[in-house]
């Protein structure tokens, strides 16, 4: 390991080492003050830019929306044109409602039919129906739980050699 000199203390009590000096090319403080100027003219340039646009663009709209209506004019005639969309009067009378009467009129006698059954058209009700296809209809036989195997390397994804591995 190298040996450094001791620091030196001179009359005046400030310690000086020899291999710690004092860099007199850092940065000159000319520079920096020149980039901090330019920066910040740089920056007011831009935000004037950018108000001039927004003011630019701010006296497009107030120039569209310019009309020679009254604030309160309306228009008379303020009927939607036919056919009018489902429930517009309730929407006018304030009797909104997520399920409308015109659909329970509609659904009524479709759930009727599903309740009673309909002889004319040959529908059982529903729980005579399920009784009659109780029994009926095939069903799968229970595979022994033995019988399910667990995933193997095939089911990952991954292409497998012809050795088996990966």
């Amino acid at each position: 390991m190298a040996e450094h000199a001791p620091p030196t203390v001179p009359a005046d009590g400030v310690v000086e080492h020899a291999s710690v000096r004092y860099e007199h090319s850092d940065v000159e403080a000319g520079g920096v003050m020149v980039f901090a100027l330019g920066l910040i003219a740089t920056l007011i340039v831009v935000s004037l830019l950018l108000w001039g646009l927004f003011v630019l663009f701010s006296n497009r709209e107030t120039a569209r929306k310019k009309t020679t209506l009254s604030p309160a004019a309306v228009d008379a005639d303020n009927q939607l044109p036919e056919p009018r969309p489902e429930q517009i009067e309730d929407v006018r009378d304030g009797k909104v409602s997520l399920w409308p009467a015109r659909a329970r009129d509609y659904l009524a006698p479709q759930e009727q039919r599903l309740e009673q059954g309909d002889k004319k058209a040959g529908a059982l009700k529903i729980d005579d129906a399920m009784k009659e296809l109780s029994g009926k209809l095939e069903v799968r036989p229970k595979r022994p739980a033995a019988a399910t195997r667990p995933p193997n390397q095939a089911a990952s994804g991954r292409p497998i050699s012809e050795k088996g591995g990966p």
